[in-house]
């Protein structure tokens, strides 16, 4: 009897994860997702993971065709502007148009690069993340407009109002797991 209820639940088991909404999906909330548009292209990640190092996040994920990574300059929950402005910000455009921006700084980074074609990395210049952080996970939200990684040099007040103007918009959702919180899935 107990040989047939294994067997019976070796069978369910596959079905129980198939079947299961995205957001109540027990993989992802062992291993973390992003879903992300750039460009009007849609990307989905499984095996999110993040961590923190010397007073910086990190987030990180690839599905083995394309990659994605955030570094946020800070461990707390908030909004961190990613790029050079926060392109909702009125101020942060006042300042922008008048050069008080620090154009070789970028504390928040957030890059996306595709594997088959690495020439067209892109990195977002003005955005913003809002993440909540705790011992576990880090969830959140971005968006903002991303240029491809080549543009950068040469970066100053009038061309990154034209690099904005015209970059790609990104956007998307992820949560990501504490990096020791999975690899502790395949230790036990």
């Amino acid at each position: 009897m107990k040989k047939l209820l294994l067997s019976l639940a070796c069978l369910a088991l596959p079905f129980m994860f198939i079947s299961c909404d995205e957001d109540d999906n027990p993989i992802t909330e062992l291993t973390g997702k992003m879903e992300m548009v750039i460009n009007g292209t849609s990307h989905s990640f499984t095996g999110v993971a993040s961590y923190q190092q010397d007073g910086k996040t990190y987030v990180a994920t690839t599905d083995g065709k394309n990659a994605v990574a955030i570094q946020l300059n800070g461990t707390k929950s908030g909004a961190y502007t990613l790029g050079v402005t926060n392109v909702t910000d009125l101020s942060d455009w006042t300042k922008l148009i008048t050069g008080g921006l620090d154009f070789g700084k970028f504390e928040n980074v957030m890059t996306f690069v595709p594997f088959d074609n690495k020439d067209q990395m892109y990195i977002v210049v003005a955005g913003e993340c809002n993440v909540t952080i705790s011992s576990a996970k880090v969830t959140g939200t971005f968006k903002g407009k991303a240029i491809q990684y080549e543009d950068l040099s040469g970066l100053d007040a009038s061309s990154i109002i034209k690099l904005i103007t015209a970059g790609d918009d990104i956007s998307g959702t992820f949560t990501a797991i504490e990096s020791s919180s999975i690899i502790s899935q395949f230790t036990k």
